[in-house]
This record gives C-alpha cells, structure tokens and sequence, in this order.
C-alpha cells in the first residue's frame, strides 16, 4: 500500500510526520510501502484513539527504566510487577558490556576477532559454503539466479580491523557520563541509519558485529558469518573435515534453508513467487514426517522444528567425503556419518 492508505488503515497515527521526526526524508502520500501486520495496526490504532496520553507517556518511562541504575527499588519492581517474574538486574560489568555490544558494537568485536580469530577457519568456512546449497531441478530461472547470487559474507575481519570504515559507522555519535542521555541519543542516530537505508540494499555493506550468530537478510540476499561462530565446536581448522561439516556445516545448511522459508524475495530482495518456491515447501512436509516418526527418551520430537538443520550438510558431507581419503581419527572408532552426526551433536 502506499502512505495514505496506510494512513486510513491506522489513522491514530500521524505517519508521515512519525517517519520524518528522526531524519528528514521526502516522502509524500503517494510512497509506496510494505505494510506486515494489518490487523495488528488497525486494532493498535483503535486502541490509542481511547488511551489517556498520560498512559502513552508512562509506557515510554518503562521502556528507559532498564537504562537507570537498578539500585532504584520501584525500577526493579516495576520490571518484575509487569511481565509477572522475578527479574534480576545481574553484575554491574554484564550490563555495561551488553550496552557497549548495542552502541558500539563494531569496535568491541574488533577487540574480540583481532584476540582470537582463526584466518584458517575463515578459509575453512568459504569451502563448505560453496558446497551447500539447495535449488529444485526442475527450478525457475529466476530461482536460480537468485541461488547463484547470494552474497556471502563469512568473518567481517576486513571491515572491522580497518579503523576508518569502523569510524564512519560511528559518525555523529556522542557520549557522555549518562547512560540515560546515551541510550536517547543512540535511538537518534539508529533512526538516522534506517533511514539512510531508504534507498537500494548495498549487499557487501555489513550491519551485523563479529560478535553475533549467523543470519540470512532476504532484503539483500545476503547470508551472513560472522567472526563469533568460525570456531569451536562449529568450525576449527585443524578438525577433520567431517566434523566442521556436522558445525558450520549445519548452519549453512540452516541459513541455506532460509532462503526458502523466506522465499518471497527474488536475487535482489524485492517481494516475489516461484515454482520453486513452491517444490521447496513440498520438501518441508516430506522432512516434517520423517522427523515426526522420531521417538526419544522424553518422547516423540516435533518434526517442524527440525526443519534444515542437519539435512544440506549431510548430503553433501557423504558425498564430498566418499570421495576424499582423509585421515579417520584412530582411537574413537567412528564412521565418517557417526563423526558428522557427533559434531552436530556437539553444536
């Protein structure tokens, strides 16, 4: 829909003027947008039209209790009265260190990946990369060239240890001795980011830290490795090759996965649908049985939420690895499938 229909469907809200506040952006009633959740909206916007301002205002000082010190006790209960549990603030340095992951990620991770990355891992990791993945025969061309074009970005070490990409993502941003003052002024310049994103996806332009798990972005169609998981138990270089299969392996696949459940984006992120698609949903009920027909010690498992986790990897680990003569592991006794399957295990 565009802008004015978006403005008839929830009109509580002033909504080019809410999207402008935190950058300046032209828009005009015309803008064309991806509206999820209509229900929701509508529903929300009713509720706001009967709600005494004075409530709204209380429910912003709730959201910047958890950035005062917990020393306050009606902070601390307030957190604990709403959603109903206990809650407990934890040490001082836990909560300073996860401030400084959100605001200032980039340069903590290059604290992090310049103590401790493995460059062999990374080069481990492109090599399984390009061995997995899944497309239907009989697929579009459309499907196809969407495969063969996602961007794959394993490690970020380049971006983050290079000291002036690192300052232009910080520009703008200031600090000062109140956490309260900082958090407000970090929602500012996150807007300003969103808001710069109103244009084409730049598909090497990394916003993900080292630090973080592994993610796939269908916007851009970007899957995503950072620093963090190209290591043990997911991926060490001097492993046999089985076993970073069973890891990483096991997450690519996930990843790999993804592109189907978030199929409805083509090779360049716009919304879309396809016969594949279609056949790759045919895949999911047949892997949804057989998981189903599962029975362990505490019962029978849920076969949709084992949905492409250790499947891509596995197919391609027998094959690859039926081909190759590397060195077993003498003492454990393995076959190379049981090895896979203990470094999935593991993860």
């Amino acid at each position: 829909m565009n802008m004015a229909e978006l403005q008839v469907l929830a009109p509580s809200t002033h909504w080019l003027e809410f999207l402008f506040l935190p950058s300046p952006l032209e828009l005009a009633d015309s803008e064309p947008l991806s509206v999820y959740g209509t229900d929701y909206l509508q529903e929300v916007s009713e509720l706001f039209s009967h709600i005494e301002p004075s409530i709204l205002n209380s429910h912003l000082v709730q959201k910047t209790t958890q950035s005062v010190n917990c020393c306050f006790e009606s902070t601390q209960k307030l957190l604990e009265t709403l959603p109903g549990t206990k809650k407990s603030c934890g040490p001082g340095q836990q909560t300073c260190v996860s401030n400084t992951d959100v605001t200032l990620g980039f340069t903590l991770g290059c604290l992090s990946a310049a103590a401790t990355f493995d460059w062999q891992s990374k080069e481990i990791a492109e090599g399984v990369i390009s061995e997995i993945t899944w497309r239907s025969p009989r697929g579009s061309c459309a499907a196809k060239e969407k495969a063969d074009t996602v961007y794959e970005s394993t490690g970020s070490l380049d971006f983050v240890l290079e000291p002036k990409e690192r300052d232009d993502v910080y520009d703008g941003q200031e600090v000062s001795d109140s956490l309260l003052q900082n958090v407000f002024h970090l929602h500012n310049v996150s807007a300003k980011v969103m808001a710069d994103r109103h244009k084409p996806p730049i598909q090497d332009q990394w916003s993900m830290t080292p630090q973080v798990k592994a993610d796939h972005h269908p916007t851009k169609n970007e899957t995503v490795f950072p620093a963090s998981i190209l290591q043990t138990p997911f991926c060490t270089h001097n492993h046999p090759k089985v076993l970073n299969f069973g890891g990483i392996g096991m997450v690519m696949g996930h990843e790999r996965t993804r592109l189907g459940t978030r199929g409805l984006n083509d090779k360049e992120g716009n919304l879309w649908w396809n016969d594949s698609l279609a056949t790759f949903q045919n895949h999911r009920t047949y892997m949804e049985r057989q998981h189903s027909q599962y029975q362990v010690s505490w019962g029978r498992l849920t076969g949709h939420q084992l949905l492409g986790e250790p499947k891509s990897a596995s197919n391609i680990s027998r094959a690859r690895l039926g081909k190759c003569r590397e060195q077993w592991l003498p003492t454990v006794g393995l076959t190379h499938r049981q090895l896979f399957s203990v470094g999935f295990a593991q993860v």
